[in-house]
């Protein structure tokens, strides 16, 4: 409605999930261009996070969400943040629906992001604290592999970055900048 005619999204963090859901429902067309920084799946951070005790944690909480209201804080044993059951299991549970990169699961189909048209752009921080086992580079990797849908892919990693990009937010800026000057 203001006139603009070439729009690019960019998401980070749980944004970057957003947008991709987004633009994978709507394929709106005015959008020109969608940025992804510091894409993570929780599903992922958690599993790293909690190592082989992960799959009995979900079952733990699932348990527990038949037993009492789901929308309810979760007791402290079953998770240090204020979430409730419902909204655990929604972020942690391995390609569901909010686990829009499952880069955790081998052999996993990527549906949202095969959806993405438009030119994509992956920025990750070398130093991203949820990485956890993975190279950002290595990571890169395996959203270009899974990004068929998208016109052209570019990946990208800011050295020295962490996953807020504290300190780095220029250098973020600046390649986002050049990245959209490049797909205008």
């Amino acid at each position: 409605s203001k006139g603009y005619e070439k729009i690019f999204l960019v998401g980070h963090s749980t944004g970057a999930n957003k947008v991709s859901y987004y633009m994978a429902r709507t394929r709106d067309p005015r959008v020109k261009g969608v940025a992804l920084a510091g894409p993570m799946s929780d599903a992922a951070i958690e599993k790293d996070r909690l190592g082989k005790s992960f799959a009995s944690h979900l079952r733990q909480v699932a348990s527990y969400a038949q037993s009492h209201n789901q929308d309810w804080p979760l007791p402290e044993r079953l998770s240090k943040r204020i979430l409730s059951a419902r909204r655990y299991l929604s972020l942690h549970t391995p390609e569901g629906a909010e686990d829009i990169f499952p880069y955790h699961v081998h052999h996993a189909s990527w549906p949202t992001l095969k959806k993405v048209r438009p030119p994509l752009a992956v920025v990750i921080g070398q130093r991203d604290q949820y990485l956890g086992h993975w190279r950002a580079e290595k990571l890169i990797d395996v959203f270009r592999k899974n990004a068929t849908g998208a016109r052209r892919f570019r990946g990208i990693v800011i050295p020295r970055a962490d996953h807020s990009f504290t300190k780095t937010g220029k250098e973020l800026a600046r390649v986002i900048v050049r990245w959209v000057r490049e797909n205008r």
